[in-house]
């Protein structure tokens, strides 16, 4: 979803920071930008911020996700709020109006994030809500593991083997290639070179 559909890079470097100043002040934000994304939020704190303690993580996780929807309403005026990436609106117009004309294609967002955070981030840009929805509470693993996409192959009750994933991570490229579907990945948040590497079945620059 972030990086794929949306972009709230500004918003989400700034939560960060949050982090970094309020107690986690070993953090690396160069190293953390460049890396974190794909992962679920819940993963990403655990791992970067050392948050051992399961009820702390959890309450950080609300903490970063508020932080992020905050930082973007507060940007939102000058630009560096959640915005829809190119191509994404269009796409998701173009599948609903196909689903409605073909009752057996199903479409669904695997994202990272929260159903909190991604309900929000979705409507901020503009986008529309899908009816499935699979996010980081939906799975015990999240990306690069293949759970994700073979939750939503599975909600949308087709084999993955049928779907096409949109990603714009090398880590949730490896997830969707391990769930066995086709990938088409992005170059929306990372270097063409870094997306060629995990082999993606497609390679675009944006949805457009």
């Amino acid at each position: 979803m972030d990086g794929t559909l949306i972009d709230s890079s500004p918003a989400v470097a700034a939560a960060w920071k949050l982090l970094k100043e309020t107690g986690y002040e070993f953090l690396d934000l160069d190293h953390i930008l460049k890396s974190a994304h794909g992962y679920r939020t819940i993963d990403a704190l655990r791992k970067w911020c050392k948050i051992t303690d399961e009820e702390l993580l959890k309450k950080e996780v609300v903490r970063f996700e508020n932080a992020i929807l905050s930082n973007a309403q507060d940007k939102a005026g000058s630009g560096g709020g959640i915005i829809a990436l190119p191509g994404a609106s269009q796409l998701l117009d173009d599948i609903e109006r196909s689903n409605n004309n073909d009752h057996s294609q199903g479409w669904s967002v695997c994202t990272s994030s929260t159903h909190f955070y991604a309900s929000q981030a979705l409507p901020a840009a503009g986008l529309r809500i899908p009816k499935v929805f699979v996010t980081a509470e939906s799975v015990t693993q999240g990306k690069p593991a293949p759970d994700p996409y073979l939750l939503g192959a599975k909600l949308n009750n087709v084999s993955p083997l049928d779907c096409i994933v949109v990603e714009d991570a090398p880590t949730g490229i490896r997830s969707g290639k391990a769930s066995g579907a086709l990938v088409l990945a992005t170059c929306t948040s990372h270097t063409r070179a870094s997306l060629e590497r995990e082999s993606p079945d497609f390679l675009v620059p944006n949805l457009s």
